[in-house]
């Protein structure tokens, strides 16, 4: 009886520690995604500006074919 009671303990102090590792894998988990959120965030500024970028070049292209001929 005692080594099933001391195998339970064991058992359950094993399974706290899983569940600790577990919240811990979760909270990077956590971090990850919202750094990855942000970095898409950025990622969709540079492209909408580039994109900005290039509508006006092709505007001052314009311009300068108009000025030249």
């Amino acid at each position: 009886m005692e080594a099933i009671l001391h195998a339970s303990q064991v058992e359950a102090q094993q399974s706290g520690k899983i569940a600790a590792q577990s919240q811990n894998v979760a909270e990077q988990m956590h971090k990850i995604l919202q750094a990855t959120q942000e970095e898409t965030k950025m990622s969709r500024r540079v492209a909408l500006q580039s994109q900005r970028l290039s509508e006006e070049m092709k505007k001052d292209s314009v311009a300068m074919k108009t000025v030249r001929y």
